[in-house]
């Protein structure tokens, strides 16, 4: 990749603040985690927990909880790609915090449907910040995951501005 330009970062992530509005809805988002998927992240984790790796009486195998936890950021990506479009150059962000509440299990080979809410944006330290709420249900619709990420839109500082 070519070296950031922090002039054009901080223009597109001022474009992107002022796109982002509290109360505004983003998404759906859809994914499908496979057998094979969870069998990857629990290699990965080091993870052998017989309830991610074997079928159950109660059904198959279910993915672990942490596994959802890149949906919200995986939504946001594509939301804030389509609102800016194709720049020369991508938006550099950061992810600079999170919560999330796992509700229930998250079914392998079921469609996980996310959907948004930005609840608050704020320029702190001379950057613009996003506040993000996303609720995940499986294809049933019931609740897997609540997660509050919040992203930093660039790490370009905007000059001169307090706060």
């Amino acid at each position: 990749m070519d070296e950031v330009d922090p002039q054009q970062q901080l223009e597109l992530a001022g474009r992107l603040y002022e796109m982002l509005q509290p109360g505004q809805e983003l998404g759906p988002w859809e994914t499908v985690f496979t057998e094979e998927d969870v069998r990857a992240y629990a290699a990965a984790i080091g993870d052998d927990d017989p309830w991610y790796l074997r079928r159950s009486a109660s059904g198959g195998l279910r993915c672990h909880p942490a596994m959802t936890a890149p949906i919200s950021i995986w939504l946001f990506q594509e939301e804030r790609h389509r609102m800016l479009g194709e720049p020369a150059q991508p938006l550099v962000g950061v992810h600079a915090a999170a919560c999330h509440h796992y509700l229930g299990p998250v079914p392998v080979g079921k469609r996980l449907i996310a959907r948004s809410k930005v609840t608050d944006k704020y320029i702190r330290r001379q950057r613009y910040y996003a506040v993000v709420e996303t609720r995940t249900v499986d294809e049933e619709g019931r609740d897997v995951v609540h997660s509050r990420d919040t992203f930093l839109l660039t790490p370009v500082r905007i000059p001169g501005e307090a706060g």
